[in-house]
């Protein structure tokens, strides 16, 4: 069986979980620690999953143990396509990234 993140929301309803799911490691294209929350982004969903922590220490941790599961998860079979789904992940990213700076600039000389 292929290895999983399991996750459940702290907030509950009927003494179960609000929110819960696994998602398969493979799945996993990147984990970005911002400061203040993780970041998860995972193959079929278009906005990453944002998980909270109450210290940074926390935060880091968790960082390291999601990336060290999702190397040590994911099988060999698995590894070229996710390899090159985390290269367009990176890519689209970046083109984001590129657009919102662009509007940034046009917002900021049309405001002089």
């Amino acid at each position: 069986e292929k290895g999983e993140l399991c996750w459940a929301s702290l907030e509950q309803r009927q003494g179960r979980p609000a929110e819960e799911g696994r998602i398969p490691a493979y799945e996993v294209l990147a984990v970005r620690n911002t400061g203040m929350v993780l970041e998860v982004s995972v193959k079929e969903y278009t906005q990453p999953m944002t998980l909270e922590f109450g210290t940074s220490e926390d935060r880091n941790a968790w960082d390291r143990y999601i990336n060290l599961a999702v190397e040590m998860l994911t099988p060999e079979s698995e590894r070229a396509e996710l390899d090159a789904a985390r290269a367009i992940h990176r890519d689209r990213e970046i083109e984001e990234r590129r657009a919102l700076n662009e509007e940034r600039k046009k917002r900021l000389s049309e405001g002089l």
